[in-house]
């Protein structure tokens, strides 16, 4: 029997313990009724009828509902965290694999304005990236694929020293969202970022 990773059991962990709308309402419910007077009664009767105690700064009601909140809202985070690691490696491994793939091009070009024209099917607007100005990327041709079950380009470059790399473009949406990063897989580079409401991931195979 195949034993669970230490990420598994991370994973289920923090799955276990994310907190339901219902818990966190609650709670939340919890602190605000912290001092809050019986019904019926009102300040000064409640002053004049209760005897007289040593005041305490705060309730450990407040303190016990704050705590586990905060436990649980980091709990939460990390979850979070995990979350977008999965799917930033999810990517990556996709778009290795297309690059590794080695697929001609449907279009040969050499200028954005000609690809733009010729992947008129794309529901977003190609474009060239600010990062990659400096870079003296040649721009060989592109066609269509696909990233996480959404359209898009894969386009063919060529760097300065015969560097084979392979762009890769879609729209922005919430899950390619907040994966800026670079991974390395089956010995390919892949950078990952998002401009002008677009996904980029780079993938550039080591020199031969």
């Amino acid at each position: 029997m195949r034993r669970p990773s230490l990420d598994e059991y991370v994973r289920d962990h923090y799955d276990s313990a994310s907190p339901s709308p219902q818990l966190l309402d609650r709670l939340v419910a919890a602190t605000r009724d912290v001092g809050a007077e019986p019904s019926g009664v009102t300040p000064d009767a409640a002053e004049a009828e209760a005897p007289v105690r040593t005041a305490r700064p705060t309730s450990w009601r407040f303190l016990w509902a704050a705590a586990l909140i905060i436990a649980l809202s980091g709990g939460w985070f990390v979850q979070s965290r995990l979350s977008t690691t999965r799917v930033a490696q999810s990517v990556a491994a996709e778009i290795v694999m297309n690059h590794v793939k080695d697929l001609d091009v449907e279009v040969r070009s050499t200028t954005w304005d000609e690809l733009r024209q010729s992947l008129d099917k794309l529901d977003f607007a190609l474009a060239g990236s600010s990062r990659l100005e400096s870079r003296d990327l040649r721009l060989q041709g592109g066609r269509y694929c696909s990233i996480q079950g959404k359209l898009a380009a894969q386009i063919r470059m060529a760097g300065p020293g015969g560097e084979r790399l392979t762009l890769y473009q879609t729209a922005t949406t919430e899950d390619l969202t907040g994966l800026d990063r670079t991974l390395t897989a089956s010995g390919v580079e892949v950078e990952m970022w998002t401009e002008q409401g677009l996904f980029f991931g780079l993938a550039q195979s080591p020199p031969d």
